[in-house]
């Protein structure tokens, strides 16, 4: 007999010692598919694709491996059921102490889980203990304790060997452990959320190619336009933030110019009396005085003067400007020039210049899907302008009507004079806007002769209250006829 149990306790004790191993390796894995997701989700955020994909790959490799985990769990099961049927040959059972010790200890484990239990009958398995019982040595029984060997009233010990432990349930005329029905249960919610962390690190690029469909304008949007001298002069007679304002005028929008004049993705003219680095160091400190939630970004139109030669250091120009961009956590969306207008003689023909900036604009666009932004094409839009760059008033209003399908802005049905109060507004503001983040004597306050005037550079955060007093001007205005 020693031969035989022996044996057989060593494999119930090798095989608890694997499940116990293979459930901790299980439970592992699923907080490593909770963290890549919230890895994937970071990565999306952070609009870092490779980041993206390798969190999705390992959530994939993590569910194999839980798939393969259930399988050795299920063999598990099969193996553990073999013993169970091993011990319980070896056990001569007395039918009587077996039905009162069947009721018994339902009762007892009842009271113990809270729950009312289905019909439930005991296994002897010396490694496991639930309750113990105790007879008084005639098949009579006496009681319930914690410790099936210790007999109350001075009865007889019941020896180890029948001693009351792992506890079983009837199941569709089955007999299944107890034990093994909970434990099928925590495996089968985990493998739920495992399951569900998986489908979302799949669903979300498509819920982000969803929300590409999503209006462009969202309520309480900070939209910062970014760009040369086509951006700068949107600001000089406002059609374009007066239409957009008046259109959606349920949304809280406000807006913040910071166009500059031969600008470039480098920061060419922001640079001043500095380098290049200079320059774009403080566009960036220009986008983080603006506090954009929606970036509008239109570059290209200078760079194409480098024709083809300088596509490639465009491309790196722009994905390093987008790169820096990504603190702000701005959406972003990206605008392809427009073209150069030929109104003839003295004028020079911009049909070589427009043939280079189309070639630009197909760069813009790449890099637009290639980081999932919005991108609109402005080249062939209609503005007539005065010397075949820049538009005149009437060419504003001819490109604002024509671009804001493009941007999904329902057209203004308003008259001019009605919008005039609200564009004389807005055009106050960006004014007020323009001497907050460039104020005329700059080199006073903030350069090379800020020993002279610099003590008066405290005044020029003075200009934010008086923006903030405009732009609730502006709120009441776009309510037109209300």
């Amino acid at each position: 007999m020693l031969l035989v149990n022996l044996p057989v306790r060593l494999g119930v004790r090798i095989h608890s010692v694997a499940l116990r191993i293979l459930q901790v390796t299980l439970l592992f894995f699923d907080i490593l598919g909770l963290l890549a997701g919230r890895v994937f989700h970071f990565a999306l955020l952070l609009d870092d694709r490779f980041l993206a994909l390798l969190s999705c790959l390992l959530n994939v490799l993590l569910l194999l491996s839980d798939v393969f985990g259930r399988v050795l769990l299920r063999l598990a099961d099969i193996v553990r059921r073999l013993i169970d049927g091993l011990v319980a040959c070896r056990q001569e059972w007395n039918s009587s102490q077996q039905e009162c010790v069947q009721k018994r200890s339902h009762n007892c484990l009842s009271s113990k889980v809270g729950v009312r239990l289905p019909p439930i009958g005991w296994r002897t398995v010396a490694r496991w203990r639930s309750c113990g019982a105790a007879g008084d040595g005639n098949g009579k029984f006496v009681g319930v304790t914690k410790d099936a060997t210790r007999a109350p009233n001075g009865a007889n010990r019941r020896s180890p060997r029948r001693r009351i432990d792992q506890p079983w349930v009837m199941i569709g005329g089955l007999t299944v452990p107890l034990f093994q029905v909970l434990q099928a249960k925590a495996m089968r919610y985990s493998s739920l959320l495992l399951a569900a962390v998986v489908a979302s690190s799949i669903t979300l690029p498509l819920a982000a190619t969803a929300a590409d469909n999503s209006p462009l304008f969202r309520d309480g949007d900070r939209v910062v336009l970014l760009g040369g001298a086509f951006i700068e002069r949107l600001q000089t007679h406002g059609y374009l933030e007066t239409a957009i304002t008046a259109a959606l005028p349920e949304k809280n929008l406000t807006f913040r110019n910071l166009g500059w004049s031969g600008d470039t993705v480098w920061g060419d003219s922001r640079g001043v009396f500095g380098s290049r680095a200079d320059g774009f160091k403080r566009l960036l400190g220009d986008v983080d005085i603006a506090k954009p939630t929606l970036l509008v970004i239109c570059y290209g139109e200078n760079e194409a003067y480098a024709g083809e030669a300088g596509l490639e250091e465009f491309r790196g120009g722009l994905n390093a400007l987008l790169d820096a961009l990504k603190p702000t956590k701005a959406r972003v969306l990206l605008l392809g020039p427009k073209k150069h207008e030929k109104l003839g003689p003295p004028l020079p023909d911009p049909a070589e210049y427009n043939a280079n900036l189309q070639k630009y604009t197909a760069v813009i666009e790449s890099v637009a899907k290639e980081r999932g932004h919005a991108f609109v094409d402005l080249y062939d839009l209609p503005g007539e302008t005065d010397n075949g760059l820049h538009l005149t008033e009437r060419g504003e209003q001819q490109f604002v009507e024509a671009v804001l399908p493009k941007l999904g802005v329902p057209s203004v049905s308003y008259s001019a004079s009605e919008l005039a109060p609200l564009r004389a507004t807005i055009r106050e503001k960006n004014e007020l806007f323009f001497h907050r983040h460039r104020p005329q004597n700059e080199t006073y306050l903030f350069l090379f002769r800020k020993h002279e005037q610099g003590n008066n550079a405290v005044e020029i955060p003075q200009f934010d209250p008086l923006i903030e007093a405009k732009e609730r001007e502006i709120a009441k205005l776009k309510r037109i006829g209300k």
